[in-house]
């Protein structure tokens, strides 16, 4: 995608603080929550995944706000020529998964065996990605905009951190979850990103969410392992976009937000059984 000033100066320079925003995980005590809870998930899978929520969720909104088009330094930027370009991307996302989740060399091996169950999968990022990217657009603007923006922040990453937690607590399989190992996402082998060319750190970003590594013992639990990663997938999508919103559009009122969702879940729970 060629582009003239500005448009492809602030595109470049929202890739650049995207990627600082994300090489602060590791160094930054606010992260240790979410590192706890995401070092938990059994499939390598379910941490890029979780990975990729956490980095869209937070990190994206908070660089948006703070390169608004139409202000200083992209003054010569409109609103609408910022809006086209962020969203220009969305198509790229289906296709690089895809791409990726048959990639032996990031897979490994095990891209030859798992498609049918990866497919699944790949619908489960594929759906949420750009639904969380569009809600990042949204709070990004409403964070440029607060006057108690860093209360906000701290609210969106405890919404995004509980969002994890509560879906952890669901009752899955004991198979989804593990000891914690202290390693957090820069130990998953991510490719190096380069910060001159656009296309290829999107596949790094989309990366983070289309590998997947599900061992089975036979092919009956292999598959409902799959099958089970794919709900977690989804509910952790789900609660991650409703928490955050909920985070942004009232942070003084999230704590209660969330409280109602999980007497809610507690009592659907109750119906079924």
């Amino acid at each position: 995608m060629r582009l003239p000033p500005p448009e492809s100066d602030w595109l470049l320079c929202l890739i650049v603080e995207f990627y600082r925003e994300r090489m602060k995980w590791n160094s930054d005590s606010r992260f240790a929550s979410y590192q706890r809870a995401w070092s938990k998930l059994d499939s390598k899978f379910m941490r890029l995944a979780a990975a990729a929520y956490l980095h869209i969720s937070y990190d994206l909104p908070r660089v948006l706000a703070d390169q608004q088009p139409s202000i200083a330094p992209w003054i010569n930027l409109s609103r609408a020529q910022a809006f086209y370009l962020f969203f220009k991307l969305d198509p790229i996302f289906p296709t690089v998964f895809s791409r990726i989740a048959k990639d032996r060399k990031i897979v490994g091996y095990v891209a030859y065996f798992v498609r049918p169950i990866s497919s699944r999968l790949l619908r489960s990022v594929s759906h949420w990605v750009p639904l969380l990217r569009r809600a990042a657009w949204t709070h990004g603007q409403e964070l440029a905009a607060r006057s108690d923006r860093r209360f906000v922040e701290t609210k969106m990453l405890e919404a995004v951190t509980l969002a994890l937690e509560d879906t952890s607590n669901l009752p899955w399989s004991a198979g989804l979850l593990t000891p914690p190992d202290g390693a957090f996402a820069p130990a998953l082998g991510m490719p190096v990103i380069s910060m001159s060319d656009i296309d290829r750190f999107w596949i790094g970003v989309a990366s983070l969410a289309t590998i997947l590594t599900i061992v089975g013992s036979g092919a009956t639990r292999f598959a409902k392992k799959g099958y089970e990663t794919g709900r977690f997938i989804d509910e952790l999508g789900r609660r991650t976009f409703d928490y955050v919103s909920a985070a942004v559009t009232d942070p003084e009122g999230f704590d209660n937000y969330r409280q109602r969702q999980l007497s809610g879940n507690t009592a659907a729970e109750r119906g079924r059984a």
